[in-house]
């Protein structure tokens, strides 16, 4: 078990965890067309470009930013004005929450079966799920391994336009270009050594922290 104040510190200087838990953007559905904006299933603000490769139409490598006071309607494909009459974002996605700042129940970064309650800012010790609903999927114990939220390479709003680790691989980090799952687009690997999160660098110094497995990942 960890000291609140222990799992404060770790989840401030490393990966919150695994990017197969995001949930994957879809080109589909009527009037969906190459150059098509479809949303970001893991944050509200950004979307998707639907682009045609051969008879297939895929999302863009990366999401894009909606304009500044605004977010991404998915009815009408649209960036508006979140408070407009009829927005729909669909949050329910990607649940998984691991800063007291963000919710009042969050999942322990690395143990599917663990969670917290937050009073005053600060986690509680943590709790367990029980034999009979043995995975937290970041608002309750359940029994789906599916939703898990441990082993997720995650951004922050504090790691915006950082890097954070690879939680499978010591030596490989991502880019953060928005709060959320990270994307694949950009992960990259150090030519030497492993990636030091404190010093946003790769270090041949730095010692490997093997936080997950790919055994530990929802697929």
């Amino acid at each position: 078990m960890f000291r609140s104040s222990t799992f404060l510190v770790l989840l401030l200087v490393s990966s919150v965890p695994s990017s197969h838990a995001a949930c994957a953007p879809v080109c589909r559905g009527t009037g969906v067309v190459d150059g098509s904006r479809v949303p970001d299933p893991n944050n509200c603000h950004y979307y998707y470009i639907c682009l045609q490769n051969g008879a297939d139409l895929e999302p863009s490598p990366v999401s894009f930013p909606c304009e500044e006071g605004t977010d991404f309607d998915a009815l009408t494909r649209t960036c508006k004005d979140p408070s407009s009459p009829g927005f729909m974002c669909d949050k329910s996605c990607f649940n998984c929450n691991y800063y007291c700042s963000e919710k009042d129940i969050i999942a322990d970064p690395w143990d599917c079966g663990t969670y917290y309650y937050c009073t005053e800012g600060l986690p509680s010790q943590g709790l367990p799920c029980p034999a009979e609903k043995p995975y937290f999927d970041g608002d309750a114990c359940q029994t789906d391994a599916g939703k898990c939220c441990s082993c997720i390479s995650y951004c922050s709003a504090a790691d915006r336009n950082r890097l954070v680790a690879d939680v499978f691989d010591c030596t490989s980090y991502y880019y953060c270009n928005k709060v959320g799952p990270v994307e694949p687009f950009f992960h990259s690997t150090c030519p030497a050594g492993n990636f030091d999160y404190i010093y946003q660098r790769c270090s041949e110094t730095y010692p490997c922290f093997e936080q997950c497995s790919e055994g530990r990942t929802r697929k």
